[in-house]
C-alpha cells in the first residue's frame, strides 16, 4: 500500500492511503505494460535466481516471458492489464501444456531466436548460473512453474489459485500496482524469483516526490 505522508512535523501529522488505479483508467493497454517491462525486465523478474529465454513476439501464441532455473524448471510468465480473473490461469495453465511438451530442442531454438545468437542453451546456462558442468539436456523444461503478473486479484482467482495449488501445480500470482500523484504515474511491485529468502538491495521506506513525501508499506 502506498501513503501520502501529510503535514509533516507537525502536530496535524499524519498519512491517508493512496488510492491504487488499472492502466485500462489511464487508457493504456496491455501492450503498453509489455513494452515497459521489457525495457526493465531485470526489474521484474530475479536475473541473479533466473535466466531469460524467450519474450512474447507479435503474432505469435506465446507467454509474455519464458525463463529457467539452475535446475532447467520452466517458468512461465503472463501479464494482464486488469485485476486477476479466472480466465487468466486458463490462459497460462493452456501455455503449460503446449510450452510443458517442448523437449530441450525447441527452448534451444526459442533461445537463439531470441538472443539472436548461435550459442548453444545449454552452454549459455552454465555460464549464465556459473556451473561446473552443463546441465543434462533432459532436465530442461522437466518442470514448470506459472507466474502470473496482474493488477490485483479477485476472490474467485485466489480460490483458482488455491485449488490448483492444492492439486500439486505450482502457479504464484505477482501484483502490481498503479498510482497517479501529482499527475505523474507511478507502479509499484516486487521482484519475482523462486527463492522469496535471497538477498535484497535495502530499500528505503521513504520516498520524496515533487516535494511531497509517499510512504510505500513493505
Amino acid at each position: 500500500m502506498l501513503f501520502q505522508w501529510e503535514n509533516q512535523g507537525t502536530i496535524e501529522s499524519d498519512v491517508k492511503k493512496v488510492k491504487d488505479i488499472t492502466l485500462a483508467s489511464c487508457r493504456l493497454k496491455e501492450k503498453d505494460l509489455e513494452n515497459i517491462i521489457s525495457k526493465r525486465i531485470d526489474e521484474l523478474v530475479r536475473t541473479d535466481q533466473l535466466m531469460i529465454i524467450l519474450q512474447e513476439r507479435q503474432m505469435k501464441e506465446e507467454p509474455d516471458i519464458l525463463a529457467i532455473d539452475e535446475e532447467g524448471t520452466l517458468y512461465i510468465f503472463e501479464l494482464k492489464r486488469w485485476e486477476g480473473r479466472g480466465e487468466n490461469i486458463l490462459q497460462v495453465l493452456r501455455y503449460g501444456q503446449k510450452f510443458g511438451r517442448y523437449d530441450y530442442n525447441k527452448l534451444n531454438w526459442f533461445f537463439q531466436s531470441y538472443r539472436h545468437s548461435k550459442l548453444e542453451l545449454q552452454q549459455a546456462h552454465k555460464d549464465y548460473f556459473e556451473l561446473k558442468i552443463e546441465l543434462n539436456k533432459e532436465k530442461f523444461n522437466s518442470d514448470q512453474r506459472f507466474i502470473i503478473i496482474t493488477n490485483g486479484l479477485d476472490y474467485d482467482t485466489w480460490n483458482a489459485i488455491a485449488y490448483w495449488k492444492d492439486k500439486g501445480l505450482n502457479i504464484t500470482p505477482l501484483i502490481y500496482r498503479m498510482f497517479k500523484l501529482d499527475n505523474e504515474l507511478f507502479m509499484d511491485f516486487d521482484p519475482y524469483g523462486p527463492n522469496p529468502d535471497a538477498p535484497r538491495e535495502p530499500e528505503s521506506g521513504l520516498f520524496v516526490i515533487n516535494t511531497k513525501a509517499y510512504l510505500i508499506n513493505t
